[in-house]
């Protein structure tokens, strides 16, 4: 069985150069687009950005003109965010620390969680985490949540092995799902100039109605259920779902 915190040692390495490569501009600058309609955010106003990984939302919302705390677990991840925010002469505040186990010290206008990360918890400590963004959320304050790992976006066409490439680094997943504790173990192989590394990752897949709930009980109401960055309706069977929330 995978380790429940598998996430707290796999972005090293060729794992980290790999996700620091795989994500197209275009696609981070649709993201941060529609954080910016979803979440009703004005530059100036401060956003928290929970897990951040390489800081790729944080910086171009920073360059935008709004205050971002980002958050992740892995000091190498931001080790890399801190030296991009130097390159490009913009100040973003980073926090190593847990997801599950952060709240902000001044309440934030908007939150997220994306990058696929909102299945990275077991099921008591992703409420504790939803309860913490609630309470880092200003009144009336938006979180949207990347929620790609639902069941309704996986299952309908799940994989068991796949590839994907960067310009130097190869990735092969090799998928199985448990019904029993509802969750995808990856078996994960980076391949670059002729060597390897392994990791190991378990997603917890949820439903987009456990998320609401999840959402509901930490006391933010749910206003939409997206199916990609251009704000369509959310479908069964969408590569994509974002959740909307706004605190009550």
């Amino acid at each position: 069985m995978v380790r429940t915190d598998w996430y707290r040692d796999f972005f090293h390495g060729m794992a980290l150069d790999f996700w620091s490569g795989i994500v197209p501009e275009e696609h981070t600058l649709s993201e941060v687009d529609l954080l910016i309609t979803q979440l009703q955010v004005v530059p100036g106003e401060q956003l928290l950005d929970i897990p951040c990984g390489n800081g790729r939302h944080a910086l171009q919302l920073a360059e935008d003109g709004y205050q971002v705390t980002a958050v992740d677990i892995s000091p190498q991840f931001i080790d890399v965010a801190k030296s991009k925010a130097s390159q490009r002469g913009v100040k973003v505040e980073f926090v190593c620390s847990d997801m599950a186990e952060y709240i902000a010290t001044t309440p934030v206008k908007g939150a997220y969680c994306l990058g696929n990360s909102f299945g990275y918890l077991e099921y008591d400590r992703l409420q504790l985490f939803v309860h913490n963004v609630a309470a880092s959320l200003q009144p009336a304050g938006r979180f949207l949540i990347d929620a790609t790992i639902a069941a309704e976006c996986l299952l309908p066409s799940f994989q068991e092995r796949d590839w994907y490439e960067t310009e130097d680094v190869k990735m092969l997943l090799e998928n199985s799902y448990d019904p029993y504790i509802g969750a995808m173990e990856t078996q994960y192989t980076f391949i670059r100039n002729g060597q390897t590394e392994q990791r190991t990752s378990l997603h917890r897949v949820y439903t987009a109605a456990e998320i609401c709930r999840m959402l509901e009980g930490a006391g933010m109401t749910v206003i939409e259920l997206i199916g990609s960055t251009a704000g369509d309706v959310f479908e069964l069977g969408n590569p994509q779902l974002y959740v909307v929330a706004q605190k009550n």
